[in-house]
């Protein structure tokens, strides 16, 4: 930032709402930890057997991050110099369903995310204007699940790969 200069304090406004959501996702996250550490190894939560080393360091880390971090979306998603594409058709209904379930949408949001097409459709959105805003803000909405745990993929996924596959369904270049 500035040389020979120091961050001597920072804050960040948050709302009371942002802090409640904060604090149900990292409560629905251990919890669905918890409930998936039970499901592998019931013994893990008996009280007569109470030993941790019933479950390997590996197949701790695994569930710890699939039900805390949430699916990362991408295979090479912390690698360098790795370029991914998943090209859906204009009108191709089937094949954006199946990308969005594979990305951990859920169906009922997919139906909310086709109602928003069909109504930035009928008041007019003009195809080369980029995305409606009714598409819009379904993809806000899909960002602020996400991120309370409602959905279990990624932000980065939410925010780097759902606009485009939703782009390209509609037939409109994303700037």
């Amino acid at each position: 930032m500035y040389e020979n200069m120091h961050c001597v304090q920072a804050w960040k406004l948050l709302s009371v709402g942002a802090m409640k959501g904060i604090l149900d996702a990292v409560k629905t996250r251990v919890l669905d930890f918890t409930l998936e550490l039970q499901r592998l190894h019931p013994e893990l939560m008996s009280a007569e057997n109470p030993d941790p080393k019933l479950a390997s360091p590996q197949e701790l880390k695994q569930t710890f991050n699939t039900t805390i971090y949430g699916s990362v979306g991408a295979i090479a998603n912390a690698s360098h110099h790795v370029s991914q594409h998943v090209v859906i058709g204009q009108g191709d209904k089937a094949a954006l369903d199946k990308e969005l379930v594979s990305h951990g949408v859920p169906v009922s949001d997919i139906a909310k995310l086709h109602e928003a097409i069909t109504q930035d459709s009928a008041e007019g959105a003009a195809p080369n204007s980029g995305l409606g805003p009714k598409v819009k803000q379904w993809l806000g909405a899909a960002v602020l699940k996400v991120a309370s745990g409602l959905w279990t993929t990624s932000l980065e996924t939410a925010g780097k790969v759902l606009p485009p596959l939703v782009a390209g369904y509609i037939g409109v270049e994303l700037k």
